[in-house]
């Protein structure tokens, strides 16, 4: 990547995980970065798009290497217990 594509780069990676980056695994955001940076290099010519982004998250999930973070919400549950009790 050139200086601009780099600029580009940083800032859609910047956006990306500012956004919230809901995925776990070893070193995950520095191996996310490390692929997206090979696939603009050697498939996309230079070329910074969302579509690369997109591309290897969609790969890295399908491979294990990430593994989404899942948030078990059980305030229903809790409520439940609440109501159980106070009657």
């Amino acid at each position: 990547m050139n200086d601009q594509q780099q600029e580009l780069f940083e800032q859609k990676f910047a956006e990306r995980i500012a956004r919230g980056f809901p995925y776990c695994g070893k070193n995950s955001i520095a191996v996310y970065r490390k692929y997206v940076i090979a696939f603009i290099e050697n498939f996309s010519g230079g070329r910074v798009s969302d579509s690369a982004f997109d591309i290897i998250l969609k790969e890295l999930l399908a491979s294990g290497d990430l593994k989404p973070i899942v948030f078990d919400d059980k305030s229903s549950e809790i409520e439940k217990k609440i109501a159980d009790f106070e009657s």
